[in-house]
């Protein structure tokens, strides 16, 4: 029998010196055999926090601190190569609103930088462990329905629960609170455990659920 195609996408980003093909096991957890999952690899560079070359999105000075000087180019261009991702999907015949971003550590920095800024309506954003970079200006007159989860550990020592609530408070008072959420795992380090999978997956499957194919077509949710 022909394979069914797939009726939405996800694009997964990893974080710093991980790979799409590490990350590709989550797949199967979401429990949306409809969706098409993405897992691409950063390039790899030299960056400021290590001696060697690494993949990395963009570049960074250090994880532990939200006073480090940014790099706004390289977020910048993180951001732009999130939404080619996108616009493959939209030539591939799969609506904005089926599609979704998620991202790890820096690539969940890397996929707030696109959806924040993009002109898409995205179906939805979901990262782990992660923070919105300064240099990223939110537009909320173009994403502010684009509904946004942010799961973060409470013991997290790379990216501190403390970054990471003031990044989602940041998007409730530029964006709404409507749309923003964001959940603290008691006891999680800067790592996805399987309770954080689990919420990513629902919320995924809230927000691009199982449709038809006409459904699809006409721009609603089946």
């Amino acid at each position: 029998a022909r394979a069914r195609q797939h009726t939405a996408t996800v694009i997964w980003l990893h974080g710093l010196g991980d790979s799409g093909l590490k990350w590709a096991t989550v797949a199967p957890k979401m429990e949306m055999p409809w969706a098409k999952f993405v897992f691409p690899s950063a390039p790899v560079r030299r960056t400021r926090l290590r001696l060697r070359p690494t993949s990395a999105w963009f570049n960074v000075r250090s994880l532990c601190s939200e006073e480090e000087e940014e790099d706004t180019q390289g977020i910048a261009e993180a951001g732009a190569y999130v939404e080619s991702l996108v616009a493959a999907e939209l030539d591939k015949g799969i609506p904005a609103h089926r599609i979704a971003l998620v991202g790890f550590s820096m690539g969940g920095a890397s996929v707030l930088s696109a959806a924040l800024q993009t002109r898409y309506p995205l179906a939805c954003v979901a990262t782990l462990g992660s923070w919105v970079p300064h240099c990223v200006t939110i537009r909320p007159h173009l994403t502010s329905e684009i509904p946004v989860l942010m799961c973060h550990g409470d013991c997290d020592t790379v990216i501190s629960l403390q970054w990471g609530r003031a990044s989602a408070q940041r998007l409730v008072r530029q964006r709404g609170g409507e749309r923003t959420r964001f959940r603290e795992y008691a006891g999680v380090e800067h790592t996805a455990t399987s309770e954080q999978l689990a919420d990513i997956g629902a919320f995924l499957r809230k927000y691009i659920p199982r449709a038809n194919d006409r459904a699809v077509l006409d721009g609603e949710d089946g």
